[in-house]
């Protein structure tokens, strides 16, 4: 870690909070009603929460929805206004500074129709946006709108009508980006925060990552200790308590808490898609 944890968990809360606190004590006031749980898990791309991780953009080739081992569905969340990480200083309620959330998901046709779409591609896509402004304290605003495309990379409005010029450009910035995020996800860990049953946010990180970062999360009621966060246990031999010349291997595994508590958050790991299923296949082999 770059800093001494402490003072690293100190800087992250304080940007996980604000952003967190503005979501859940704002009220939509214009748009298709959108919930803040529609954004779960929203992957944190604060440019002032990456600085302090020490986390710089990844050099990747160009990623489409046919790279991606399942339907793409992916929420991000950004600084708007002078901090934004992708290019759209041309949409009006991003230029503000505030929150952005954005979430693009696969749907069936049948969902398409229903959000108003009146054309039709190989695949289609719910596009959702909202936008929280910091000097306008206690309200957002949300748009949505139907993607299609057949190739995985050019991107189009199943809409009819007008006023979705905007939200064709959000796609061709965000979809690129949300393509990568999936599947770089796959190999990577993350932590979920948020305060009671509200919207939560995401950010990645690692076993020894978690353990810096959350050394100081709040001890549960009723216990005298915190609980080890999730992390590998390496391969070892066990002795056999019936017989202490003998001894049985045991294979590396997971094993620790995944949900806990962190000034008053609600957090939860999620171990990388690949570390789970080898966890899995070394239960299985276990068990052989």
């Amino acid at each position: 870690m770059r800093k001494a944890s402490d003072e690293l968990s100190d800087e992250i809360y304080e940007v996980i909070d604000k952003a967190l606190v503005t979501m859940s004590t704002s009220k939509q006031i214009s748009g298709r009603r959108t919930p803040l749980t529609h954004f779960q898990d929203a992957f944190c791309s604060f440019s002032e929460l990456r600085r302090i991780l020490g986390v710089g953009d990844a050099e990747m080739n160009d990623v489409t929805t046919l790279d991606l081992d399942r339907p793409l569905d992916v929420a991000i969340s950004f600084s708007t206004g002078d901090d934004m990480p992708m290019k759209m200083d041309d949409l009006p309620y991003m230029k503000t500074k505030g929150l952005g959330l954005v979430r693009i998901r696969r749907i069936s046709f049948r969902e398409a129709r229903a959000l108003g779409a009146k054309r039709f591609f190989e695949r289609t896509y719910e596009l959702a946006a909202a936008h929280f402004e910091y000097d306008r304290d206690g309200v957002y605003t949300s748009k949505t709108v139907v993607l299609g495309e057949n190739d995985g990379r050019n991107w189009h409005i199943a809409n009819v009508g007008h006023g979705y010029d905007d939200m064709l450009r959000l796609a061709s910035s965000f979809a690129k980006d949300a393509c990568e995020r999936q599947f770089t996800a796959r190999f990577e860990w993350q932590v979920s925060l948020g305060y009671g049953d509200g919207g939560t946010l995401a950010f990645e990180t690692d076993p020894i990552g978690a353990r810096e970062i959350f050394r100081l999360r709040d001890i549960p009621n009723g216990a005298s200790r915190r609980a080890a966060l999730l992390h590998w246990v390496q391969e070892h031999w066990r002795k056999k308590p019936s017989d202490p010349a003998e001894a049985t291997k045991v294979r590396e595994h997971l094993r620790g808490a995944s949900n806990f508590e962190w000034n008053g958050l609600r957090c939860k790991i999620r171990p990388s898609d690949f570390d789970t299923e080898k966890a899995l296949l070394n239960s299985v082999g276990s068990r052989r």
